[in-house]
């Protein structure tokens, strides 16, 4: 039987990372004549600066970071001796297109002589019928059908009206509003965004037009959207040159305005799906919800941190007269206050909440040390000791696994330990319904730039995309997160 070869595209990556050799034989190349559409994308032949071109009637991908891994594919160059590797994967990455350029039909590539090897299998390039190809310092990748569907797996479809249209086998979307901003919050369906003094919201793959919500007049400055503990919140200041004053706080709820805070009177903290609001009395403090409000008599203590577990509210309280020395009490659904245990001078306010466990932080001459103190048997024990960590360390703990980054590994991310994403340098790392969330730094040596994490400590998702903390949203096993480049939504299935 004719074998059959695909009009696809080829995926590739920058080959400032490939050194090409000597004597490269020169090529021509052409653009092609028909639509292609990768993953929804409709791609820009046209104007982009690596336009997909046509090599004896194949189509040719070039392989840049983002263009490789829109279709789960990565790549990495291994030097002159092994040269360019090339792997499926499960990565994900939404189409970042550049198009800055005016690109003639006809145009002049190179054949490579450097080693490949494709899935585990060493390629001898000069002896390929379709052979990887650079144009413009970029290696370029033949869609036949070996490789589009029997390495990697991708469906595909040609006819004349569509032209050419492939997919890979992932569950991700992007929506096809474009937004305008950096300040993007998302709390799926809805999402929001600022632009000068204004709010917007939207609904996410809808196609009516964003809303104003919100607007600030100009004695008001420092507009920003945060989403956290499962709440978006926006929040501004009164501008320096008119007045005085703390943050406001206002809650975001199905594409609106919810409530608006003063911190001036109250603080305001947001957990697990809830607001509090925490007020300073005479003899104490209060802590109220929209479903009840609870009086605190311990006039001698501050509150530090506090959580809600099962139907009891355990709070860290910190001594008046000395601001180092912590207790653990609970107050339960009665409203009857017990002191747990004295945690001492030298315990760090900072600490992580986690089912039935609570976890803290001593320092003893640099040295740190991670407890577990159990809610429900009272028991205490060590966790974990570190003596090498500087000031600015982090933990996170989803279902007893310690996530921890710190200035000794580059603010790369560990769990249990045990070094994630090449020791790549973190952004940010929050707890999200069950997962841990990461984000990563957009530098070359990066592998991944978004990671997900259940609580069993396996990665279910990873991408190449670089978004936000802040944009992050997770309902119903979907990730939903705000792309920076391509200023679009991102949503996909965590399973």
């Amino acid at each position: 039987m004719k074998k059959k070869y695909v009009l696809l595209a080829s995926l590739c990556i920058f080959t400032s990372m490939v050194s090409i050799k000597a004597e490269a034989k020169n090529i021509r190349v052409s653009l092609p004549k028909f639509n292609i559409t990768i993953n929804d994308n409709l791609i820009n032949t046209k104007n982009a600066k690596y336009p997909l071109i046509v090599y004896k009637d194949i189509t040719y991908f070039p392989m840049t970071y983002y263009d490789m891994r829109l279709l789960g594919v990565e790549t990495q160059w291994k030097g002159d001796d092994q040269g360019l590797f090339i792997e499926k994967s499960d990565i994900d990455g939404s189409y970042v297109p550049i198009t800055d350029t005016l690109n003639g039909n006809i145009q002049s590539a190179t054949i490579p002589n450097f080693p490949i090897t494709i899935n585990g299998k060493v390629i001898d390039n000069s002896k390929e019928e379709y052979p990887l190809l650079s144009f413009r310092d970029v290696t370029y990748f033949p869609l036949t059908w070996k490789y589009a569907v029997e390495e990697f797996g991708w469906e595909y479809n040609f006819d004349a009206n569509s032209g050419l249209v492939i997919r890979s086998s992932k569950g991700t979307s992007t929506s096809e509003t474009v937004i305008n901003s950096d300040n993007v919050a998302i709390d799926a369906p809805y999402y929001y965004f600022a632009e000068a003094n204004k709010v917007y919201s939207g609904k996410i793959n809808s196609k009516e037009k964003p809303k104003e919500i919100f607007s600030l007049t100009d004695k008001y400055k420092g507009l920003s959207l945060t989403s956290t503990g499962g709440i978006t919140y926006l929040s501004y200041r009164p501008d320096a040159s008119s007045a005085k004053g703390p943050y406001y706080h206002a809650t975001l709820k199905d594409g609106e305005v919810y409530k608006v805070h003063d911190s001036n009177n109250i603080e305001v903290h947001y957990k697990n799906g809830k607001e509090y609001l925490i007020s300073y009395l005479q003899n104490g403090f209060s802590i109220k919800t929209e479903d009840k409000s609870r009086n605190i008599n311990i006039k001698d203590y501050n509150l530090s941190d506090f959580y809600e577990y099962n139907n009891s509210l355990f709070m860290i309280l910190t001594d008046k007269s000395r601001g180092t020395k912590k207790a653990l009490y609970s107050l339960d659904e009665k409203d009857n206050l017990k002191l747990l245990s004295e945690l001492g001078d030298d315990v760090f306010s900072y600490v992580q909440w986690d089912g039935s466990n609570m976890y803290y932080v001593k320092n003893n001459k640099g040295k740190y040390t991670i407890y577990q103190y159990n809610l429900e048997t009272n028991e205490t024990k060590e966790i974990q000791s570190y003596s090498n960590l500087s000031d600015g360390w982090e933990f996170r703990v989803l279902n007893g696994h310690i996530f921890l980054r710190s200035a000794e590994t580059n603010y790369s991310l560990s769990v249990d330990g045990k070094p994630l994403n090449e020791r790549a340098e973190m952004g940010n790392f929050e707890i999200l319904n069950d997962f841990l969330v990461a984000t990563f730094m957009e530098k070359p040596e990066n592998k991944y730039r978004l990671m997900v994490i259940d609580k069993e400590g396996n990665i279910v998702y990873k991408s190449a995309d670089i978004t936000d903390i802040n944009s992050l949203s997770i309902k119903d096993d979907t990730l939903y997160y705000f792309n920076l480049n391509s200023k679009k939504i991102v949503s996909s299935k965590l399973n």
